[in-house]
């Protein structure tokens, strides 16, 4: 709009980098690149710590819960992803803060965790806007929770009035990247990726292919990168078990299968010059909670 060129990347990363970049600036030691890459060691700790409220939250055992922060360390792509600037380590915390929030609510109905369930999915979504597919399926599972029984009137204008709770954490997010994108491309809607050297886009052609390429292909696949996404249907299947937790199998179920289906469309599916399937680096967090049982 303004003739200047701007980055079409998610703009979490780069804000959450800034206090690290000014106490960089600050110190005046090391120059400012090792300070700024300290931000996704944090966000990949703080993602393994928010496993084991998530697991705790489903009732699971602290030492289960210890297990599944063990393994989003060491089974999932996240250690080499913590040495980089790239967003996938704050989509991962996004959704995370998310599954803990609603599971929170459900459990407790705590407003608070509803609105950190709403500031998480913002947080996924400045840092990928694809992720805003997971918002309508989050208020499905705050507005339908675990129970298949009949509601009543009042029962169901409470559950809408919870969710909206949600979209009040998420809100401030997307305002603030719909008034972005307006100074950058010109509208609340363009994200720049129109503007790409490369035709980025959905394409149906790229399914089949981006499908083999994210799951069993050596190149991206799931099969040689985290292995234990083959046994999620058998960790939903446990977990769903309990009518307590059919919420949440149903959720990760949903998001995985959306997620890795709409990433085999896209025209870009590899991710780049990356380690692994970058692009799902934010479900496998998400199936470590599914496989906790």
């Amino acid at each position: 709009v303004d003739g200047n060129y701007y980055s079409i990347k998610g703009v979490s990363t780069a804000l959450l980098a800034a206090p690290f970049y000014l106490l960089g600036l600050w110190s005046g030691a090391f120059g400012l690149v090792p300070f700024a890459l300290i931000t996704n060691v944090v966000l990949s700790a703080c993602v393994a710590g928010t496993a084991v409220l998530c697991v705790q939250t489903l009732g699971f055992r602290i030492h289960t819960a210890v297990l599944a922060a063990l393994a989003v360390a060491f089974s999932t792509m996240i250690w080499p992803y913590s040495k980089t600037l790239l967003t996938e380590p704050a989509n991962a915390l996004g959704f995370m803060l998310a599954m803990w929030g609603v599971s929170t609510n459900a459990r407790t109905k705590s407003i608070p965790a509803l609105l950190v369930a709403g500031i998480g999915l913002g947080l996924a979504v400045a840092s990928a806007y694809i992720h805003l597919i997971a918002l309508p399926l989050f208020l499905l599972f705050v507005i339908l929770g675990q129970s298949c029984r009949r509601l009543s009137g009042m029962e169901w204008r409470a559950r809408l009035s919870r969710a909206l709770f949600l979209l009040l954490g998420f809100i401030p997010f997307g305002l603030g990247l719909a008034y972005y994108n307006t100074i950058r491309f010109g509208g609340p809607f363009y994200t720049g990726h129109n503007l790409a050297a490369l035709s980025l886009g959905f394409r149906i052609d790229t399914l089949l292919g981006g499908l083999y390429g994210l799951t069993v292909s050596p190149y991206r696949g799931l099969l040689f990168f985290f292995p234990p996404f083959f046994l999620l249907p058998l960790g939903l299947w446990l977990l769903s078990r309990d009518h307590r937790r059919t919420g949440e199998a149903v959720l990760i179920g949903a998001l995985v299968v959306v997620e890795l289906l709409l990433y085999s469309s896209w025209t870009v599916w590899w991710g780049g010059f990356t380690l692994g399937p970058r692009y799902l680096l934010p479900l496998m967090h998400l199936m470590v909670v599914g496989l906790a049982p």
